[in-house]
């Protein structure tokens, strides 16, 4: 995407699909709703922080931060 025009009709895409697709749009929540319960808690967003504070005074390995998988390049495509 490189401007509005192809940002809207790119959005507009989307949401067409996800309108004329149910079986597609529950299965995006359920794997949102995972995504969420898995990840987004207090104690696993604690356990995230508790690793990022260690491990620059040398009290605890680098922490991988990775991003979560890229559920959308498959989803919208």
């Amino acid at each position: 995407m490189s401007n509005e025009d192809d940002i809207i009709l790119k959005l507009e895409s989307i949401l067409k699909r996800l309108a004329e697709d149910r079986t597609h749009l529950e299965t995006l929540r359920q794997q949102g709703m995972a995504y969420a319960r898995e990840q987004l808690t207090f104690d696993s967003r604690a356990r995230v922080l508790t690793d990022v504070l260690l491990w620059p005074p040398g009290r605890g390995p680098k922490p991988k931060l990775e991003p979560p998988e890229r559920v959308s390049s498959v989803a919208f495509e």
